[in-house]
């Protein structure tokens, strides 16, 4: 597992206790691969289905962003 959280939801479901790892991002500096950003200053909001799903947290994101002008794109479109 890579964090606490996961941990302790696999150790309750299966009654065992997985072992704790180093997420494989933090083994690698990806700097050298990194094209330029011509931004600063900008939100990036990583997430997948489940997690951001209701159209309110959905329109709080995008009024805040529009707000402070810094959010250029979605990467995993919501269904709303």
């Amino acid at each position: 597992m890579r964090d606490t959280n996961s941990l302790h939801v696999v150790e309750e479901i299966l009654k065992v206790k997985p072992s704790m790892h180093v997420d494989p991002v933090f083994l690698y500096d990806f700097t050298p691969h990194m094209p330029p950003v011509p931004e600063k200053d900008y939100i990036i909001v990583y997430t997948y289905p489940s997690r951001i799903s209701k159209k309110s947290e959905i329109d709080e994101i995008v009024n805040f962003a529009k707000k402070t002008g810094k959010l250029r794109s979605r990467i995993y479109p919501a269904k709303v």
